[in-house]
């Protein structure tokens, strides 16, 4: 199988030999005589020109940016405004039976493009440089093509939502461990009736632009996930209309007491980990937004996992809602604004460029380099040739600890299946190691086992058209690395025995063995196998055949349980322990597990360790 995988990577490496194609128009201008707006579309068209948002406003026609994407995921085009072609590179791509979301790292100019596709319905966006763009439909074949002002802002940023030295050690959002654990994070995103008439007035009252203006917000995320080294992770959006009654006064604690109460009930039957209130009401006194954190101690002035926006403020450069969701995942405020002693804070990159991550304050652009870039915090990442955070500065390192504990927050009631995988490798590895990682439904629910799987691969990340390589079949499977690429693309689709089907798709990084990451990751492991760091918890070895021991430190003698479960919830090993002062070690025959994804929990009485274990005999 390895030798026809390796022939099949070299076939695939001579096909992507020819030149690149020249850059085309994605975006083409047209006339308002040629657009043909009727009354309600240019009534429209008027309220987009006279918004306070509004610098520039254009009409054009969108094409299909997955005909732009050349075989190595390159996207390559022109915009309206911008002199000279745009090439991306693609950094996070998610698909469903109705939906399409794109979005690459600019190699042209410092900036990315992204777009999203509800059932041939189309958005899009582009920041370059300092410049904003939103593209969004005003009629079948149309669409309105805006420039941010970025000028407009408030005088204040949203309420601090938590106070000094408040993050929970418990958890230990600032371990130095590189947390990959696979994680959708399910937010409820409330659209009240102020808010609802907001996006009609500016987009329509269907609910396909409802749904593509709040999409992108959710791209924003997941490539704010991907920029800054936050692996395995992904937002999944639960959009309903809501009937929100609002607390008199402008009390941004009293808003936020008020959607706890009215909107906890739904909350728990969709089975939503956070919720958001997405706002037109803009007299409150905490500007932008605000959050409640569960993560850390909790705020006294509301329950926890629940914020609010601004409506305006999603679709925009401030980005105020995946600010409101880092603090809801772990995240703080830059220094001074937040000056607890964790690594939980926000960074300005570039003393003279002004250039802040999503976290740090930023109340518009006074000077005309200043804008947030759609980075957490991570000293190990760079923009514009500058890292993004420092040692201490470091919201990434929360967010990854963190992610997992807050997709818990509540049970998916849904069928959902991920990849899990090493977000990046080293070539001397030999395999990329591929996981099915699924979550079944609750009782009553589609998605019923048993599943069939699909495994596929290129080097765009495009698998239309029959564009993937075929890998397998079975819920795990191995990839050999490609030695002479940067990066892979993975697809897989999820078929439950009632023909419900789910796809992920992952971009693996493809490292050289002298680079930084793969030296550390080599240290990292000598360190680890003469001794376990300070409250680690280690499965050694994973993938594991017919034994595997389960290691980890402890300061006090406590009882406890180690439990292994199957991925229908089935025990296949419970074992109690009596853990000591110091190192622990436990070892466990596995040989009569069956082959596949096997969840291991560790609970004692001050801790609950939860990973996933691969058997493979």
């Amino acid at each position: 199988m390895k030798k026809v995988l390796k022939i099949a990577i070299w076939l695939l490496f001579l096909a992507l030999t020819y030149p690149k194609a020249n850059a085309q128009s994605l975006i083409s201008s047209i006339t308002n005589s040629d657009a043909n707006l009727n009354s309600v579309e240019s009534q429209r068209y008027s309220n987009l020109q006279q918004d306070a948002f509004t610098k520039e406003l254009t009409l054009a026609n969108l094409g299909n940016p997955r005909d732009f994407v050349n075989s190595q995921g390159l996207l390559q085009f022109t915009f309206p405004g911008i002199q000279g072609g745009i090439e991306a590179q693609a950094i996070h791509i998610a698909q469903t039976d109705t939906s399409y979301s794109w979005a690459g790292r600019l190699l042209t100019h410092a900036g990315y493009f992204g777009f999203y596709e509800i059932s041939g319905h189309r958005a899009a966006w582009l920041q370059i440089g300092s410049r904003f763009f939103e593209v969004m439909p005003i009629k079948s074949g149309i669409s309105t093509v805006r420039e941010i002002e970025g000028d407009v802002f408030d005088p204040v940023d949203c309420i601090n939502p938590r106070g000094p030295e408040s993050m929970n050690s418990e958890l230990e959002l600032c371990a130095n461990d590189y947390n990959t654990c696979a994680a959708t994070i399910d937010i409820l995103v409330l659209l009240p009736p102020d808010a609802t008439d907001w996006l009609q007035t500016k987009f329509g009252d269907d609910w396909f632009s409802k749904a593509l203006y709040v999409g992108i917000g959710t791209q924003f995320l997941n490539v704010a996930f991907a920029n800054s080294d936050i692996p395995n992770k992904k937002a999944n959006i639960i959009l309903e209309n809501f009937n929100m009654v609002y607390p008199n006064g402008t009390s941004c604690e009293n808003l936020l007491n008020a959607l706890v109460s009215q909107a906890t009930t739904r909350r728990n039957a969709v089975g939503a980990d956070l919720v958001m209130l997405l706002t037109a009401n803009a007299d409150y006194s905490c500007g932008a937004g605000a959050a409640c954190a569960e993560l850390g101690d909790p705020p006294s002035y509301c329950d926890p996992s629940f914020a609010f926006t601004e409506i305006w403020w999603l679709f925009h450069p401030r980005w105020t809602f995946i600010h409101e969701v880092g603090h809801l995942m772990g995240a703080g405020h830059a220094r001074p604004d937040d000056d607890d002693s964790d690594c939980a804070h926000g960074w300005t990159v570039g003393a003279n460029r002004f250039q802040r991550t999503l976290m740090a304050p930023w109340n518009g652009t006074q000077n005309p380099t200043d804008t947030r870039i759609l980075h957490y915090s991570n000293p190990d990442v760079e923009f514009n040739g500058d890292p993004t955070g420092t040692e201490n500065d470091n919201n990434a390192k929360a967010i990854r600890n963190g992610a997992c504990v807050v997709a818990n927050y509540r049970h998916r009631y849904t069928f959902d299946a991920k990849i899990s995988t090493d977000p990046w490798v080293c070539k001397s590895w030999g395999d990329i190691i591929l996981i099915a990682d699924l979550q079944q439904p609750s009782a009553g629910n589609p998605g019923l086992p048993p599943y069939s799987y699909d495994w596929q691969w290129n080097l765009s990340g495009n698998f239309s058209g029959n564009n993937g390589i075929f890998l397998g079949n079975t819920p795990f499977q191995f990839l050999p690395i490609p030695q002479s690429e940067n990066d892979v693309w993975i697809q897989l689709k999820v078929t439950s025995s009632d023909g419900i089907t789910v796809t992920d798709v992952r971009r693996v990084i493809i490292y050289d063995d002298g680079d930084p990451k793969c030296l550390f990751k080599e240290s990292r492991q000598i360190e680890r196998d003469i001794t376990l760091e300070h409250n680690d918890v280690l499965i050694f070895p994973n993938p594991a055949d017919a034994s595997l021991q389960v290691r980890w430190h402890s300061d006090f003698e406590e009882e406890g349980e180690i439990l292994i479960t199957d991925g229908l919830s089935r025990v296949l090993k419970m074992q109690q322990v009596k853990q000591v002062h110091g190192e622990n070690i436990i070892n466990i025959d596995s040989g009569s597990f069956s082959e596949g994804f096997h969840t291991v929990s560790l609970r004692t009485g001050s801790r609950l360790f939860t990973q996933k274990l691969l058997i493979i005999h």
